[in-house]
Parts: C-alpha cells; structure tokens; sequence
C-alpha cells in the first residue's frame, strides 16, 4: 500500500507538471562497456528472482554487487569499486554463515495471483523512479563546481 501511494504520488507530480518538457534525452552509457556491465547485471538480478534455494539467491545477489564495483571500475572510480568489492564480500561471507543455520528452500507463501499482481506494481515503481532520476539530473541550472576547483588547482 505504501509503494502504491509513493509511486502514485510521484506520477501525479510527474504527469502534472511535465518537468520532462526541454530535458536532454538521457545518456544510456558513456562507455559500450558500461551498457554490456549494466545488461549482465540486469540478467542476473532477474534470475535472482527465479530460484528457489537460499544460497542461489545469495551468490546471484553478491553478483549484482560485483556488477556495480565493475560498472565503477569501468568508468573510472577505483576508490569506490574496491570499497564495494569488499563490502559485498564480507556481506557475501555473512550471509553464506547465517544460511548455514536455515532451510535450504524458501518457503512459498504468496500466493500465484498476488505475485501477478506484484510484477506490474514493481515495473510501474521502477518507471516511476527511473524517470525522476532523469528529470532530477536534468534539472540542474548551473554550472558543475567541478570545473572551476579543477582550474584553481591548475593556478
């Protein structure tokens, strides 16, 4: 119910407002690596909802993880792509110890007509928040502070 009202609010201000109006089309990839990263990341997350055993879900989630330190290596953020390799290591390492202690399956609890329901609920979410990110980072008026601390370094 909360994410029905959140995502419903968001269009709302979305299809009211049109803040979209003389935003750039927004750019897929700076880099043909970054597109290929972002598809095999995108591939495993929907096998993570597929699989029916525990330690399954857990190696394909770490692969998401791994997939996000890649797509930092790939742009160029050395820094934050070691810190995410280790994090998900240790989350990865976590987790396999604490699932040494559960049943091997998941439990089947929700019904088959209330997962159909759910599906269209989260693409409409995802829609709804990858177009405001897109509207968000469109948004700015000024100039990036980057440049002009690059340029007082330089001097």
């Amino acid at each position: 119910t909360t994410l029905l009202v959140m995502v419903g609010g968001q269009l709302a201000v979305l299809l009211t407002d049109e803040p979209w109006q003389g935003a750039p089309a927004p750019r897929l990839w700076d880099n043909v690596l970054q597109g290929g990263v972002a598809l095999l990341t995108c591939i495993v997350a929907l096998l993570c909802l597929t699989v029916r055993r525990r330690m399954k879900a857990v190696v394909l989630s770490g692969l998401i993880g791994y997939g996000t330190a890649l797509l930092f290596v790939v742009q160029g953020a050395p820094d934050l792509a070691l810190t995410q390799f280790c994090v998900e290591t240790v989350a990865m390492i976590v987790f396999v110890l604490v699932l040494r202690r559960m049943p091997v399956h998941f439990e089947e609890t929700v019904s088959p007509w209330r997962r159909a329901i759910r599906i269209p609920v989260a693409l409409l979410a995802a829609a709804t928040i990858g177009v405001a990110v897109w509207v968000a980072a469109a948004a700015r008026t000024a100039e990036p502070a980057g440049a002009a601390m690059v340029q007082e370094v330089a001097d």
